[in-house]
């Protein structure tokens, strides 16, 4: 919050304040609207991964102990949201298969991340094959890995080359990544894929629609590209939440992209709100609702 006063403070301030008052309640209800379809989508997508590996939780108990997930999201990697293992437990789901289908979510949210950021591609003139190009080569790899071979020969080496002492803790990660790949199988793999793309690239959209609230000229490709782009960017610094990197690719990139100062900022500002800070308060509720009812 300091840093955000800061990027006000050390700008045009009054013209932030000013457009960040422009806001309607039926913009802000359109922006915050497309951030909740992105969480229901990837809650579809996660109660078909328990249900993958067997558990059939009721959706209402499901839905809180995902959603209580986000209010750990500003952790290195999101690794906090794994306190959802710690809610499903108590209704049977084993720690290895819900932190199996945590992996799985975060792997194939990385590879539809990665395609929205591609679309920055539109941004070099004559060069939008790249961006097809691309999106082929992410849903060849997946493909691969997805394949039964693959995690075989990744089995037999350690087998071989891990020291005894080393294989119940070994055996447990290989645990794990069998329910990964039973999560990640074909049949399964293109739906998930397309799921992660479709709900966060409805944020990208919500970002896109920020700035045309804002009077900004860009095009909707290139905002989902942006959004992409710096979403990566936080991923890569290893900062809780992407805290400040996310922020500064963001604004950054729309700088260049040839909008203003101060309407990059606020857009910036809008979008963290409406997308990171957002999902973390829904969380904390929920988690609190969650240690309410377990007495703690």
């Amino acid at each position: 919050m300091a840093m955000y006063a800061a990027s006000i403070a050390l700008s045009d301030h009054q013209q932030i304040t000013e457009k960040l008052n422009s806001f309607t309640f039926l913009q802000l209800i359109l922006v915050f609207g497309l951030s909740i379809f992105n969480y229901a989508l990837r809650f579809f997508r996660w109660h078909i991964y328990l249900g993958a590996l067997g558990y059939h939780i009721p959706v209402s108990r499901n839905l809180m102990c995902y959603l209580a997930g986000f209010a750990f999201t500003t952790t290195p990697g999101k690794a906090g949201e794994a306190i959802r293992s710690v809610y499903l437990h108590q209704y049977g789901v084993g720690y290895k298969q819900s932190l199996a289908a945590l992996i799985t979510e975060r792997i194939l949210d990385v590879f539809a991340v990665l395609i929205l950021a591609a679309l920055l591609i539109y941004w070099v003139e004559d060069f939008n094959w790249g961006f097809y190009l691309f999106a082929f080569l992410v849903f060849a790899l997946l493909i691969i890995l997805a394949t039964d071979p693959v995690m075989d020969k990744v089995r037999f080496w350690l087998s071989r080359h891990l020291r005894l002492s080393e294989k119940s803790l070994v055996g447990n990660l290989l645990g794990m990544a069998q329910h990964s790949l039973d999560l990640m199988k074909r049949r399964i793999l293109l739906g998930s894929l397309l799921t992660g793309i479709i709900a966060w690239g409805a944020e990208g959209v919500a970002f896109y629609y920020i700035l045309e609230f804002l009077g900004a000229e860009i095009s909707l490709p290139v905002a989902i590209g942006i959004y992409g782009a710096s979403m990566i960017a936080g991923a890569i610094s290893f900062i809780p939440g992407g805290l400040g990197s996310a922020e500064a690719a963001m604004g950054g990139l729309l700088i260049l992209a040839g909008v203003s100062i101060p309407v990059a900022i606020t857009a910036t500002l809008v979008c963290r709100i409406a997308t990171l800070w957002f999902a973390v308060v829904i969380g904390i509720v929920f988690m609190l609702l969650l240690e309410r009812r377990t007495g703690q």
